[in-house]
This record gives structure tokens, C-alpha cells and sequence, in this order.
């Protein structure tokens, strides 16, 4: 679970990973959370395994980019620590 103040688009983001990837491995994690990353800086191809997470990675969201990594960058951090 997870509790927090945030806008929108980081609860958005929270949210869909939390029930998104359950029983996900590991590095199936961090590949995610890498490929978000990419996708804002530069990498605008979305694969097809992702498609999930269409209305969240957009070009028309790279203003609000920082919110939407916020919770992959912090779920990054929890892996890379098991």
C-alpha cells in the first residue's frame, strides 16, 4: 500500500502500478521503471508489454513528467534494495 499528498497524476501513477504489478518479478520491475524513465527522455516507443500505462506515458504529459516518475523512481528504489 502507499499514503500520500500528491497531484493527480502521481496518485494515477501509484495507483495502476500497485495493482498492475502484483507477482511481477524483480527485474521485470526495474526494466519497467527504466523504460519509464527512457520513455521521457527520449525513448518515445512504447512497447506493446507496457501498453498499460498508455494514458500516463504521453507526450502531452512531459510537463507533468516528475509527478508520473515519482512513484517509479521510488519503487526503483525498493527493488534494488531486495
Amino acid at each position: 500500500g502507499y499514503q500520500g499528498k500528491s497531484c493527480i497524476y502521481c496518485q494515477a501513477t501509484a495507483s495502476i502500478l500497485s495493482s498492475k504489478l502484483v507477482n511481477f518479478e524483480t527485474i521485470k520491475i526495474k526494466d519497467l521503471c527504466d523504460y519509464a524513465n527512457a520513455y521521457f527522455n527520449g525513448n518515445n516507443n512504447l512497447k506493446k508489454e507496457w501498453r498499460f500505462l498508455s494514458k500516463l506515458l504521453s507526450q502531452k504529459n512531459v510537463p507533468r513528467k516528475q509527478c508520473i516518475l515519482l512513484p517509479f523512481n521510488a519503487l526503483e528504489k525498493i527493488v534494488s534494495k531486495i
